[in-house]
């Protein structure tokens, strides 16, 4: 099977970046004799983007929220797809990726407005 980013050792150097994957002979008892399967190793994968995941509740989810956070909360909304944490699988995650959402002007605004909206609901319950 050919993968364009894989950067691993390949079985044919006339064709980069291809890996092998070797088929699987399963044999299972029946009563009219011995029968045989053979097949790839292979899953099946699907890919959405966080922002078309909103909404959703995934069983499971290996989840890529690059580099940097573009939109402020978008970690979250990834994050929070999941039935449990215990289903998923974050990369990359560093300790500087999640130190860096403090330095977005976004996020800034963001807690802003919030303390805006708590000081006006403190003056409602208030009166």
């Amino acid at each position: 099977m050919k993968f364009d980013e894989y950067p691993g050792p390949s079985i044919n150097n006339e064709i980069p970046h291809c890996v092998p994957i070797c088929p699987i002979t399963v044999a299972s008892d029946t009563i009219s004799g011995v029968n045989e399967r053979q097949q790839l190793p292979l899953k099946l994968a699907w890919v959405i983007t966080i922002h078309k995941s909103q909404g959703l509740t995934l069983s499971s989810a290996w989840i890529d929220i690059g580099k940097t956070e573009q939109t402020p909360g978008i970690s979250y909304v990834a994050i929070s797809r999941m039935k449990t944490l215990s289903s998923c699988i974050i990369q990359p995650m560093s300790f500087e990726r999640l130190t860096s959402l403090k330095r977005l002007a976004g996020l800034q605004y963001r807690l802003q407005g919030e303390s805006r909206c708590n000081k006006l609901a403190e003056m409602l319950d208030t009166s």
